[in-house]
């Protein structure tokens, strides 16, 4: 229970909503509190296991027109290979 309370006090980058979204962290000069943490973009990075999963996802709407999604969800696993000597 206290990490899903903990969870659901981040935001999509992990940073704690109380922080990115305090007036100290505004990067506007002529903000009346400064503070000198700034946040700055990095990337854009690729979560493969995401992309797996929506290209997935795609593929099968893709297949069927008019397709119905509900209560469908795909998931990944993680699969090891042996690497290629030749590559």
């Amino acid at each position: 229970m206290a990490i899903r309370e903990y969870q659901q006090s981040l935001d999509s980058n992990g940073i704690p909503y109380e922080l990115a979204t305090s007036p100290e962290a505004d990067p506007n000069p002529s903000s009346p509190q400064r503070n000198p943490v700034r946040f700055f973009p990095k990337g854009p990075f690729v979560n493969f296991a995401e992309k797996a999963r929506l290209d997935a996802e795609d593929a099968y709407k893709k297949a069927g027109e008019d397709v119905n999604m509900n209560g469908l969800f795909w998931t990944v696993e993680e699969k090891s290979f042996a690497a290629n000597p030749d590559a």
